[in-house]
């Protein structure tokens, strides 16, 4: 049986990534965070968790139209968030689950 470690960082990103469910965020703004938390966490921390996330279906990751940049939401109230379209507001980020047949 396989345990799952929780470290520092990965509480960290999960937190933030919860407290932010309606928006879209990057890797950089939970590494401004942390060091506004006054969090010693390496930035390769945080990507590893948010990847690690994103395989396990906790996190929708998407790439920016205009960028390389990928964003990520949480969806976990969003049971089905692999089966429906998303569009994202340039102005908030907010994500938007589009459902139609």
């Amino acid at each position: 049986m396989q345990r799952h470690y929780h470290s520092k960082g990965s509480y960290l990103v999960e937190n933030y990534a919860k407290e932010h469910r309606e928006s879209a965020f990057s890797a950089k703004q939970i590494v401004d965070y942390a060091k506004e938390q006054n969090v010693n966490i390496n930035t390769a921390t945080i990507y590893r968790n948010l990847e690690k996330m994103a395989s396990e279906g906790m996190l929708l990751k998407t790439k920016g139209q205009e960028s390389d940049s990928v964003f990520y939401q949480f969806v976990s109230e969003h049971i089905d968030c692999h089966n429906h379209l998303h569009a994202r507001c340039r102005n908030c980020g907010k994500i938007l689950h589009l459902e139609h047949d």
